[in-house]
């Protein structure tokens, strides 16, 4: 089964199930992200290694940014993971919103290879 919304010409949210069985679901917009994964607990460790290996300081499961400018979350359950990034303020953390909006789809495609 798969879903994608299109925008212009852009795929701005989509639905699927990679042939490992991950449900995926990633929705997109200008200011912001989300993401989300439910898969076997078998799977847990290779979506934790991927997730390390793109986000080094994940800690107890979890990575969480909030400042003025941007709100940066991943949860990593034994059979689910959501990530979910969101400018709050456009003036002065366009750069860092886009790192972080970079590796959050490089964090995406590693997940859909497996």
């Amino acid at each position: 089964m798969s879903a994608e919304i299109y925008s212009q010409n852009l795929p701005v949210a989509l639905a699927n199930v990679t042939k490992k069985g991950i449900t995926y679901s990633y929705g997109e917009t200008n200011t912001s992200i989300a993401i989300s994964f439910a898969y076997r607990e078998e799977l847990n460790e290779a979506i934790k290694e991927a997730l390390i290996s793109i986000f080094p300081k994940v800690d107890d499961n979890r990575y969480f940014i909030e400042n003025n400018n941007i709100y940066f979350f991943i949860h990593l359950l034994k059979d689910s993971t959501k990530l979910e990034l969101r400018l709050k303020q456009r003036h002065n953390s366009e750069t860092q919103f886009d790192e972080f909006k970079k590796k959050t789809k490089c964090f995406f495609k590693s997940i859909l290879e497996l």
